[in-house]
């Protein structure tokens, strides 16, 4: 079973960009058996709601465009990254 802190990572990432279709199945079931990752996606979604405006109501600009871009690239990656770290050391326990 995934653990919460990997869950709230996905939550996050789900945001930014479509998840892939293991990690929305793995993401919703885990979500289904923990109340506190339910709690948090929910407010993950506030949180994002609330942010719409916001967003909306800044100029529109190619260099606020490009800014946005880069930032969630880089928030992808270091979500990717960090996924992958997770995962190999979830595998080195594993063969100990």
């Amino acid at each position: 079973m995934m653990m919460c802190r990997a869950a709230t990572r996905l939550m996050s990432k789900q945001l930014d960009g479509p998840l892939s279709v293991r990690e929305t199945l793995t993401l919703r079931v885990h979500v289904m058996m923990c109340k506190a990752c339910r709690r948090c996606q929910q407010q993950f979604g506030m949180l994002h709601d609330l942010g719409d405006p916001f967003i909306d109501a800044l100029p529109d600009s190619d260099e606020n465009a490009q800014r946005h871009r880069q930032a969630v690239e880089q928030a992808r990656k270091l979500s990717d990254d960090r996924s992958q770290q997770a995962r190999s050391e979830g595998n080195e326990n594993n063969d100990t």
